[in-house]
């Protein structure tokens, strides 16, 4: 179970550091500012799992982006919005599954599963957020 645990932090930084760099070579504002708030809730979704883990004893190594990062700017560079979030929701989609399936059969505390049940809220609204996105690029 910790390996599955330390993939949700690792997914979770890697999310937070992607949209964080696909706001900084975004040109629209709003959609800059969409990414740079969903960069930091990934963030925090991150924190949990790293707390979640180091409450169990074990030791979470510090995260180094990966060269996926890079693929994704290339990806919206060449293809635009549209196609890169909807890649960006099918992510979201299978982390909420995960996380369903994780909240469902773990041993939580009441805190924990309050704190997970808002981190699936999150992912929901992030999965809108990039339907949304991937449907108003013209």
């Amino acid at each position: 179970m910790s390996k599955e645990i330390i993939n949700y932090y690792i997914d979770e930084m890697k999310d937070s550091t992607l949209y964080k760099s696909l706001a900084e070579i975004e040109n629209d504002e709003n959609v800059r500012e969409e990414l740079l708030k969903l960069s930091s809730m990934e963030k925090e979704h991150a924190y949990f799992w790293k707390d979640f883990l180091e409450r169990k004893g074990v030791k979470v190594e510090e995260f180094k982006p990966s060269l996926t990062i890079g693929l994704y700017k290339l990806l919206r560079k060449i293809f635009g919005l549209a196609f890169t979030s909807k890649v960006m929701e099918m992510g979201e989609a299978k982390t909420i599954r995960e996380y369903y399936e994780f909240y469902r059969k773990a041993d939580l505390s009441e805190e924990e599963k309050e704190k997970l049940k808002q981190i699936i809220e999150d992912e929901l609204l992030h999965e809108d957020i990039f339907h949304k996105m991937s449907s108003s690029e013209k």
